[in-house]
């Protein structure tokens, strides 16, 4: 169950995330703790470092326990702010549900990411709150059914949302989604 997210994240990013960053928000198990005893953050990013990811972390509490615990992990660093791990990255993946994840700005947020990806492992964003005019692709629990660009997109139409992504923003121009 906890590396569900990163089955997501291989789904629309690939096997090999070499190169790629991600910025993880939450190390703890739930907000308001620093507690990381049965939080997946750990594990989520163990496996996307397994891929060759690397991954830019962020948490209100529980960042000093988090820094000890992975003090000789190559492939991770620490932010001092939800926006500052954001900076480069290709994607966000939200981890625990913290009050401050929940209303970031999206304008900021999207000029941050290299590519317009949210993987919401708590379901903090709803796809209204993402839209136009922010082109973000957001996954989580409600697209469980979807594995492709299109098939999100087309959900994200059903549901009377405006895609505004002339191509697949996850694998770049040689992979042309379906006519905005």
């Amino acid at each position: 169950q906890k590396l569900r997210l990163v089955e997501k994240i291989v789904a629309r990013l690939g096997e090999d995330l070499a190169g790629r960053t991600f910025a993880l928000w939450g190390l703890a198990f739930k907000p308001n703790t620093d507690d990381r005893r049965e939080a997946p953050a750990l594990e989520v990013i163990a496996a996307l470092a397994a891929r060759g990811g690397k991954v830019v972390a962020y948490d209100p509490v529980a960042m000093t326990e988090a820094k000890r615990v992975l003090a000789d992990a190559p492939h991770v660093a620490f932010a001092d702010s939800p926006m500052a791990a954001l900076a480069g990255a290709d994607a966000l993946v939200v981890v625990t549900e913290w009050k401050e994840f929940r209303s970031p700005d999206f304008d900021e947020l999207r000029r941050r990411l290299a590519t317009p990806a949210v993987f919401d492992g708590r379901n903090v964003f709803t796809p209204a709150e993402v839209r136009h005019p922010y082109p973000i692709v957001l996954v989580h629990g409600a697209f469980a059914d979807t594995t492709s660009w299109d098939g999100v997109a087309a959900r994200l139409r059903a549901d009377g949302h405006t895609v505004v992504a002339p191509e697949n923003p996850l694998r770049g121009p040689a992979y042309d989604a379906a006519a905005v």
